[in-house]
This record gives structure tokens, C-alpha cells and sequence, in this order.
């Protein structure tokens, strides 16, 4: 209620927060169909990547640089530490693993949905939705770039013709399913997206051609919708660290509020947004908020702020709130 003060000559609705819980099962493909299309339009068996189900429960399908091949692993949880790993698209499995290690990225994004290279970046497919069963932790600094086509430098100057095109969001999806370390209606759940260290856009927000009016997210945006906790516990350099994401968690309105929190643990700067039932400011934090969150995602995620009772507040240039 504090924040809603600093929008001066703003009127403020009652804003509730979507079911995110199924809003995920509508991604899977699980539930009510027309539940989902009337509440979520565009959700329903959304994913892009390769699941495995074979087992009674999903697993995601990896293949990690292991001893100079590509390993196959089937997992609910996902790693962006120090072993490389690609995520191949839906029916394209094959494809994905038999691009070798030196193939070009816009070639490898053809079949894979994703490709981490072990060190520090993250190379996303434009517009896919990858579904995460388990839990995702960030272990390292990682700079991601969103883009069918990543072997051409980003370059804000051509404005629309920028290959970082303003159409290649994607979304990651944190399941937390039932079994998992993370599900909410766990005792002490464990985080379901827990982010260590630094996670921005390859053009850096802080460090953008025309900050503080800065481009992004228009042209290289990662969404994260969470079912479960939410936790970004940076180190370093207390007075630069950055986050470029727009994240949202939530459980059942059954449980309490902190088995779905996201708690901010370090001074940083947050430029996007984030949407949850509880927010947790333990130090200082920056928050740019992202104008026009519908312009820029792969789906509506402002369908969580149009829930029955409530309505969004769009805001549509750069604002800083400071705590």
C-alpha cells in the first residue's frame, strides 16, 4: 500500500492475483480446457521444449556436455552453473543433439528451445514457452539474449530494424510439481527459481545506449512464471547488481503467502517486474518498472493482474521506486 503512494495522481484498484497454479497446468495441458481459454487464452499446451512423462510425472529433456558429446538427461530441475546444456523443441530431439558443439547459435536454436554454454550465456529461441517441472537456479552471472538469430550483435541504433527485435520474448515456466523440492504444499519448501548471482539481458539495462531511457525490455525480455518461492540472493558489488526479468509466483490461496514469496536478499537493481502474493525487502532495492509488459511478452502475463475485483495499472515510461 506504501508503493501505490509514490504513483502520484494515480488511482489505485483492488489488484488480486491470478490462479498461477493453473495457469502452469494450463501450459502443461492439464485441467479444464475451457477453464483455460477463458482465463489464460493462448496457455493451453503452450510448451515448446521436449518433456518426458513416460514415468507417471514430467522431466524435462537435457542433453549436457558430457566427455565431448551430448548427453542425454531427463530432469525436473534446471542448472545455469558450469555444465554446458541445450533444450531441444518439441519432436525435434534428434535435431537438437545432432548439432555439434561448434554449429553456429541460429542454427542450433532452429531445434533446440534453449542453449546454455557453460559459462556465462544463455542463448533462448524467440517465443518459446519451456516448461520446467522442478526448479531453476542461477549459480553464476549469466547474460541471456532472447533471439532466433543471437550471431548478430545487438544494435539500438537501427531502432526497428535492431536484430534484437522487439517480438522475441520468451517465457520460462517454474512448475514446482507435486514431488519436487519446491512445490508449495511442501513443510519448508526449497526456492523455485533462485537466482545467486547477476541474470540480465545481453545489453545490460543499467549499461544501455540511451540510459537512463534505456531500451530494454522492448527488444530482449525473459519472463518467469513460478509456482512456488522466489529468491534473489546476489553477492558482489552491492551497488551493481542487476536483474533484468519480469517474474511472477503464487501458489494456492490455501497456503500461506510465504510458500510463495519472493524475497529480494541484496541491494540491486531490478528493471522489469515482479508480481507475487508476498514481497520481501530485506536490503535496499531499485525497481525500473517495464512500460506495457503486453507489448513486450510471448503471452498475456497482465492476465494476472485482470483477475475478477481487480485491474491493472499500466505505466508507460521508466519510474524508479527506491526502498
Amino acid at each position: 500500500m506504501e508503493v501505490y503512494k509514490l504513483l502520484q495522481d494515480k488511482v489505485v484498484p483492488d489488484i488480486r492475483l491470478a490462479n498461477v497454479q493453473q495457469a502452469i497446468a494450463c501450459v502443461k495441458g492439464a485441467g479444464d480446457q475451457a477453464g483455460c481459454d477463458q482465463n489464460f487464452p493462448g496457455l493451453w499446451q503452450a510448451y515448446t521444449n521436449s518433456l518426458d512423462i513416460s514415468g507417471g510425472w514430467a522431466r524435462m529433456r537435457l542433453y549436457t556436455w558430457t566427455g565431448g558429446s551430448w548427453t542425454e538427461t531427463l530432469s525436473a530441475d534446471l542448472r545455469l552453473g558450469s555444465t554446458a546444456w541445450r533444450i531441444p523443441k518439441r519432436d525435434r530431439d534428434t535435431a537438437c543433439r545432432a548439432h555439434p558443439q561448434t554449429a553456429s547459435l541460429n542454427v542450433v536454436l532452429q531445434d533446440c528451445a534453449a542453449y546454455y554454454d557453460g559459462s556465462s550465456r544463455l542463448y533462448l529461441g524467440a517465443r518459446q514457452v519451456i516448461y520446467v517441472p522442478g526448479s531453476v537456479s542461477v549459480l553464476r552471472d549469466v547474460d541471456y539474449r532472447v533471439d532466433n538469430d543471437p550471431t548478430q550483435s545487438c544494435d539500438p541504433t537501427r531502432r526497428d530494424s535492431d536484430p534484437c527485435r522487439p517480438d522475441d520474448a520468451s517465457l520460462l515456466v517454474i512448475a514446482c510439481e507435486a514431488g519436487t523440492s519446491c512445490h508449495p504444499g511442501n513443510g519448508s519448501p526449497a526456492y523455485g527459481f533462485d537466482v545467486q548471482e547477476m541474470m540480465r539481458a545481453q545489453r545490460p539495462a543499467a549499461r544501455g545506449l540511451f540510459y537512463p531511457d534505456t531500451t530494454f525490455p522492448s527488444r530482449d525480455l525473459l519472463g518467469v512464471l513460478v509456482h512456488g518461492r522466489v529468491r534473489f540472493g546476489l553477492s558482489g558489488n552491492l551497488a551493481n547488481q542487476e536483474i533484468n526479468l519480469v517474474v511472477v509466483s503464487g501458489c494456492t490461496a490455501n497456503l500461506p503467502p510465504e510458500r510463495c514469496d519472493l524475497t529480494m536478499q541484496k541491494n540491486l537493481q531490478l528493471y522489469g517486474s515482479v508480481i507475487s502474493r508476498l514481497l520481501v525487502f530485506e536490503q535496499n532495492v531499485d525497481l525500473y518498472q517495464v512500460p506495457d509488459l503486453r507489448r513486450y511478452l510471448p503471452i498475456t502475463l497482465d492476465r494476472f493482474l485482470a483477475a475478477p475485483g481487480g485491474s491493472a495499472v499500466v505505466v508507460t515510461q521508466w519510474r524508479e521506486i527506491g526502498f
